[in-house]
């Protein structure tokens, strides 16, 4: 089977082809489809599309939409997506991640990873409402949020179930690794609203990537998903299994739990909500992740938090270095990201685990 490389290629005949090699249909075929962009602006690794399906003789097995992600075609963010081996990454969290998961994922209904390009065939969750980065997250949207993953992070925590996803790397390092080189163009071209007191976090982190990376590889390791922004999650109906659903997983590894939570608030959360704020968090996770009576201190989870905001500054530098470029949301975005990461990471003290100067 051909795998698509763009949305053209992907027709009636191809889906048939598809739903009926995954037992999803047997005896009838799609004979026509609808097609629309989501996420313009969003989807930096990947494009992303709804699909609608007509059959010629419906099955109840039969989705009548899907929503189909493709491997960018060209660029410096293709380049990154397989630099980080990102499609497979995706692919093999929802081969083996979901059933052994205690929250909700999305379903998927086909993958294949090829050359030139690779494809994911997803459920439609448009019946959720998607939250908006740009826009921000309220804070007890966070802290539902920050309890969804600590109850799914404490299942995998340090245990046999997480070292069984062989697969999954340990660390995401081309996000921070060259801080160093990237720093001064930031601050020579970043044209958004940080105070000078925030700056000094990045200061601080001058010649420290090493040594974040070797505390990071200290900590108690589970599944992070390492991407935790607004602009992957879906709000569905109260009180369901939907009624958060976190998406975008290719960026997932095997190490600190806490960056995530930093990544949350850090990228995401409203800074006049998130400020006084920050602990109440953690806590929130915290006593999520200690359901599966894991063996972690409070004092541990405040240093990982700590840690964790490190990173997300490194993560908002790399960030603007890829984007920086590009003009309209992504501008927009990338801005709103580094002026919330370097504010969190003053809040919570970040630079106070950092070696002390010489």
């Amino acid at each position: 089977m051909k795998i698509p490389s763009k949305m053209e290629e992907v027709t009636p005949a191809w889906f048939t082809q598809v739903l009926a090699q995954e037992g999803h249909i047997i005896n009838s075929k799609v004979v026509r489809i609808k097609t629309r962009p989501l996420g313009s602006g969003i989807g930096f690794l990947s494009t992303i599309t709804h699909v609608s399906l007509e059959y010629d003789h419906p099955e109840p097995t039969g989705p009548t939409s899907l929503v189909v992600k493709l491997q960018l075609s060209s660029g410096a963010l293709r380049e990154l997506s397989e630099d980080v081996h990102a499609f497979e990454r995706e692919i093999r969290f929802y081969r083996d991640v979901p059933p052994l998961a205690p929250i909700r994922l999305p379903r998927c209904y086909f993958a294949a990873i090829g050359s030139p390009s690779s494809v994911l065939v997803m459920e439609d969750l448009t019946f959720a409402t998607p939250c908006d980065q740009v826009k921000g997250l309220h804070a007890a949207e966070v802290i539902q949020i920050a309890r969804l993953i600590g109850r799914l992070q404490g299942k995998f925590w340090n245990n046999d179930t997480l070292a069984s996803l062989t697969w999954m790397p340990t660390t995401n390092r081309q996000f921070w690794v060259n801080f160093d080189s990237l720093w001064d163009r930031f601050l020579q071209d970043f044209d958004g609203s940080i105070e000078s007191s925030a700056l000094q976090v990045g200061e601080r982190l001058r010649g420290q990537s090493e040594w974040l990376e070797n505390e990071t590889d200290r900590r108690p390791r589970t599944l992070v998903h390492s991407d935790l922004k607004a602009d992957n999650i879906l709000l569905g109906p109260s009180g369901t299994p939907e009624s958060i659903l976190i998406l975008d997983w290719q960026l997932a590894i095997r190490s600190m739990g806490a960056f995530d939570v930093a990544r949350l608030m850090g990228g995401s959360e409203l800074p006049d909500e998130r400020h006084d704020h920050q602990l109440d968090v953690l806590r929130a996770w915290y006593e999520e992740v200690r359901q599966s009576d894991v063996d972690y201190g409070w004092e541990e989870a405040v240093n990982d938090l700590r840690l964790g905001g490190l990173q997300m500054v490194c993560w908002a530098i790399q960030f603007y270095a890829s984007v920086a470029d590009l003009e309209g949301r992504p501008r927009e975005l990338v801005t709103r990201v580094c002026e919330r990461a370097f504010d969190s990471a003053m809040e919570m003290d970040a630079v106070s685990i950092l070696p002390q100067q010489r």
